[in-house]
């Protein structure tokens, strides 16, 4: 007499082991069907573990509230799991993550709304007080209001975890360059250059402090090296945006009509006049909406063209009044009024004497 074979119900916890696979491999919405279809909604005793791979699948979407109120289930049927204690901290956490905030950070202190970037940063870091990238751009944002002490004890926090960060030597240089301790920025600069030797950034890093210890050479060099990097990723970006325009990585931000003046004023040291007049032409050439690069222009034309230094130097008060333009790091406002009062008042006395006599450009750290 045959017999039936009696009906083989599979416990539910069978397929665990295939939760735990899809969940690694981030197939999370097989995991959820596989799920629904063997809890029908409906959780018991025996569905912990679907009830926690749920949880953490919601969490990743973004549904925190249901992610706690999932864990706190399993927490109901096992209030001894450690590993769910840990899970609801975590998903506690998140509103407040440190790598969320200091991206926050980022994008604030790109719109340029540093005071919302710095609470952003600072609460990062309070959760993390090494976190790298928060540390960073907290230095940043203190180096360029001057307080360069308080910017390099937050690189000296992170320089342990990140010694090979060329941007954050290069950063290091800047503050210590603010400090005017010439020397270790050059050493920081050099590292900078060596761990990255194709940023313009530190090229010019390199050149402008070069022009601070009077080493006019090797200023002209490093300068010279950063126009010409600065060049090659303009017109590779160039090329790329040509080819597929949602491609715009290499985004140029930086005025190249700046570098050109400071290659200009290099050029004057070493008595190279009409490569200085070309290099300022061309600065002007590229940059000629820039208020500081036509300042610059027109304080050397004082020699050489006197009626057209005085209409660069009315076209530099004109925008000055009209748009806002943020001062490199590198020069001082107050150098920058001193040379235009000395610039209109030169020109004018020329003007009124009617003589070609000439004093020659004057003197600033651009």
């Amino acid at each position: 007499m045959m017999h039936k074979e009696s009906l083989y119900i599979q416990p539910i916890e069978s397929v665990n082991w295939l939760l735990h696979t899809l969940y690694t491999q981030s197939a999370f919405s097989k995991c959820t069907d596989i799920i629904k279809n063997c809890t029908n909604g409906q959780f018991t005793l025996n569905d912990d573990y679907h009830l926690y791979c749920l949880s953490l699948i919601n969490r990743l979407g973004g549904c925190i509230q249901q992610s706690l109120n999932s864990l706190f289930k399993c927490l109901e049927h096992n209030n001894k799991s450690v590993d769910i204690i840990k899970q609801i901290a975590k998903s506690l956490l998140v509103p407040e993550d440190p790598d969320i905030l200091s991206n926050l950070g980022l994008l604030y202190f790109q719109t340029n709304q540093e005071q919302l970037a710095f609470e952003c940063l600072s609460s990062a870091i309070i959760l993390k007080p090494d976190h790298f990238d928060a540390n960073q751009l907290a230095g940043v944002i203190i180096t360029l209001h001057k307080d360069y002490d308080v910017a390099l004890n937050k690189y000296r926090s992170i320089l342990k975890q990140s010694s090979e960060s060329s941007i954050l030597w290069n950063n290091i240089g800047v503050a210590l360059m603010g400090k005017r301790n010439l020397v270790a920025s050059i050493t920081c600069f050099k590292r900078a250059s060596y761990l990255t030797p194709f940023d313009w950034r530190i090229s010019i890093n390199l050149g402008i402090i070069y022009m601070h210890t009077s080493q006019w050479l090797s200023a002209f060099q490093h300068i010279t090296t950063s126009i010409n990097l600065f060049n090659f990723i303009k017109q590779r970006s160039i090329q790329r945006c040509a080819i597929n325009d949602n491609n715009n990585n290499q985004k140029i931000t930086h005025d190249v009509g700046m570098l050109y003046c400071l290659l200009g004023y290099c050029l004057i040291k070493l008595n190279e006049y009409s490569k200085a007049y070309e290099a300022f032409m061309n600065a002007y050439k590229q940059s000629n909406k820039n208020p500081l690069v036509i300042l610059n222009c027109a304080n050397f034309l004082t020699k050489s063209n006197k009626k057209l230094a005085n209409q660069m130097l009315s076209k530099y008060k004109k925008l000055s009044l009209t748009s806002e333009y943020e001062l490199p790091y590198w020069v001082n406002k107050t150098d920058v009024d001193k040379l235009v009062n000395q610039l209109d008042t030169y020109l004018r006395n020329i003007q009124r004497q009617n003589t070609t006599e000439s004093t020659g450009p004057l003197e600033i750290s651009v």
